[in-house]
C-alpha cells in the first residue's frame, strides 16, 4: 500500500475514482459510474467494484494490478451425523474434546432460524470468548436480542447448516412425523457465528468473501463453507483462495463437496488445505406405503407429509 494512504479501503477506493471518466452528459452516464462494494484485507487482498470494461481496461494498467475476474454466482450444497457416524454423548472423541466447548463456528451460508430450539443457550458458559470481536447485527425477520451465549454472531452481505455443527439436543424432532427422534449438533458445546452471504438460493462470489474476510476478522476458529463454484482454476475460484487465505491463519475450513454426481471428476472443492465433506449415503429412508385395489401393498421412498386422503386412483406404471 502507497505510503499517502493510511488505510487499504481509501488507497481502493482512490482507485476506483481515478476510473471515472471525466465527462458525464446523462443519468444513464452516472448509473454506469464505477463503484467501490466490498474491500478485504484477509480472505483476500483486493476490493470488489462495479466496472464497465473500459474501466476494467484501465484498471489493468494501474501499478500494483495482478488480477481481476468477473463476480460469479455460487451454488448452494446440502441431525442424524452422530449416531451415522458411531458417535453418542459418552464417545470419547467427543469427551476429549469437551464437545467443542467455546469453539467459534463461522457459517458461511443463507443464516439461520434463531428461535429453533437447536440454539437454546442451555449448558453454555455465561461469558463470550476474549478472542471473539464479532456482533449481532439485526436485519430482515431478525432482531439482534435473538442472539444469545450459543448464537454469539450474524452479519450479512447481500450487495440450515448451522444447528447441525453446533446445535443443542432437541427432543421429538421430526419431518412431519418422519424420523421422528432427537436432533442433536455434533459439538453442543460450541459457539455459532453466522454470515450471511446466499439470497434467494444463490450466492455471488463478492458477497461471500467478503463473509469469509470478516469471520476470520471476527476471531472463529472453524470456518463452514456449504457453497461451490463451477470454476475449477485455482486462481479464479475464490471458495479455493478464501479457504487458502483461511488456513494460512490457523482457522479449520470445512467445505462440501459439492451435490453433483458419482461420476469421475465432480468432486467440488477438493483441496488439501480444507476438509472436504461429502456423504455417499444416510443410514436410513423415509418409506410410505401404497396399497392396491386387490390389497396388495408397495413401500417407496416419499417425503409427503401425512396420509394421503386418495382413494379409488389409477396407478400408472411407466416402465
Amino acid at each position: 500500500m502507497p505510503k499517502a494512504f493510511d488505510s487499504t479501503e481509501n488507497w481502493y477506493s482512490s482507485i476506483v475514482e481515478s476510473l471515472k471518466p471525466p465527462n458525464i452528459t446523462s443519468s444513464n452516464d452516472k448509473n454506469s459510474l464505477p463503484s467501490l462494494i466490498y474491500t478485504y484485507d484477509d480472505a483476500l487482498h483486493g476490493f470488489s467494484a462495479s466496472l464497465s470494461q473500459e474501466g476494467l481496461g484501465i484498471l489493468e494498467q494501474t501499478p500494483g494490478f495482478v488480477l481481476a475476474y468477473r463476480d460469479t454466482i455460487l451454488k448452494l450444497d446440502t441431525t442424524y451425523t452422530p449416531e451415522f457416524l458411531s458417535l453418542d454423548s459418552s464417545s470419547s472423541i467427543l469427551i476429549s474434546a469437551e464437545y467443542g466447548e467455546d469453539v467459534i463456528f463461522g457459517v458461511i451460508d443463507t443464516s439461520i432460524w434463531p428461535e429453533s430450539d437447536s440454539f437454546r443457550d442451555e449448558g453454555i458458559p455465561r461469558r463470550k470468548p476474549t478472542r471473539w470481536k464479532g456482533r449481532c447485527e439485526g436485519g430482515e425477520d431478525f432482531n439482534s436480542s435473538m442472539c444469545n451465549f450459543r448464537l454469539i454472531g450474524a452479519t450479512y452481505y447481500n450487495k440450515a447448516v448451522a444447528s447441525i455443527i453446533a446445535g443443542n439436543y432437541v427432543k421429538n424432532a421430526s419431518y412431519f412425523g418422519y424420523a421422528l427422534g432427537t436432533a442433536k449438533g455434533m459439538a453442543f458445546r460450541a459457539r455459532i457465528a453466522v454470515y450471511k452471504v446466499s439470497w434467494i438460493g444463490a450466492s455471488s462470489s463478492s458477497d461471500f468473501v467478503a463473509g469469509v474476510n470478516q469471520a476470520i476478522a471476527d476471531g472463529v476458529d472453524v470456518i463452514s463453507i456449504s457453497l461451490s463454484n463451477d470454476d475449477e482454476e485455482l486462481t479464479r475460484n475464490v471458495v479455493l483462495e478464501a479457504s487458502f487465505s483461511a488456513m494460512e491463519k490457523g482457522l479449520l475450513v470445512c467445505v462440501s463437496g459439492g451435490n453433483t454426481s458419482p461420476d469421475l471428476g465432480t468432486v467440488r472443492n477438493g483441496i488439501p488445505w480444507a476438509l472436504t465433506v461429502g456423504a455417499g449415503s444416510i443410514s436410513r429412508w423415509f418409506a410410505g406405503t401404497l396399497t392396491l385395489g386387490n390389497g396388495m401393498t408397495v413401500v417407496g421412498w416419499t417425503l409427503y407429509p401425512g396420509e394421503a386422503p386418495l382413494k379409488n386412483l389409477p396407478l400408472i406404471y411407466d416402465s
